[in-house]
């Protein structure tokens, strides 16, 4: 993909991989459902417009507004969302089996659904941070400037 691809419209992508090169924007303004076997790799200075679902490999995804997940979200591999203007979950599940990063520095961080599960270590870095989890939770180095809400069935280590 190249240049700035605008649609009014939501957005269906399915791959064998997902990406962008040369300085491209996606810029969808409604709903975006990503999904790959392979790795989704968009980490230029996108504005998803509406609620964002992946399912990939390896996952990057760049917002430089407000990055809001629904669906049922998922990386067989690692995950990496970063946003200007926050991280935030509108319902289903984020299921990772590698690391997941969440940058939105001095914005709020809030993936609140019990039905997520991260089998790899989680890294945050972000105003108030919100992580609901089934199974264990393992946390890396993160930074949360303002409140901490972690909750989890399993046991939470770092």
């Amino acid at each position: 993909m190249t240049g700035v691809q605008t649609c009014a419209l939501p957005i269906s992508v399915s791959a064998g991989s997902i990406s962008q090169t040369g300085g491209a924007t996606l810029a969808p303004t409604g709903a975006a459902t990503l999904s790959a076997t392979g790795a989704i790799t968009l980490a230029g200075a996108n504005t998803f417009g509406g609620d964002v679902t992946v399912g990939g490999a390896n996952v990057t995804i760049n917002d430089t507004t407000a990055l809001s997940l629904a669906g049922a979200n998922s990386a067989t591999g690692n995950l990496v969302l970063s946003s200007a203007n926050g991280i935030s979950q509108t319902g289903g599940s984020v299921s990772v089996t590698g690391s997941t990063t969440l940058s939105s520095a001095g914005m709020n961080i809030s993936l609140n659904q019990a039905a997520n599960t991260f089998s790899g270590p989680v890294g945050f870095n972000g105003a108030n941070v919100e992580l609901d989890a089934t199974g264990a939770l393992a946390l890396s180095a993160s930074t949360a400037t303002g409140t901490l809400d972690v909750a989890t069935t399993g046991a939470l280590s770092q």
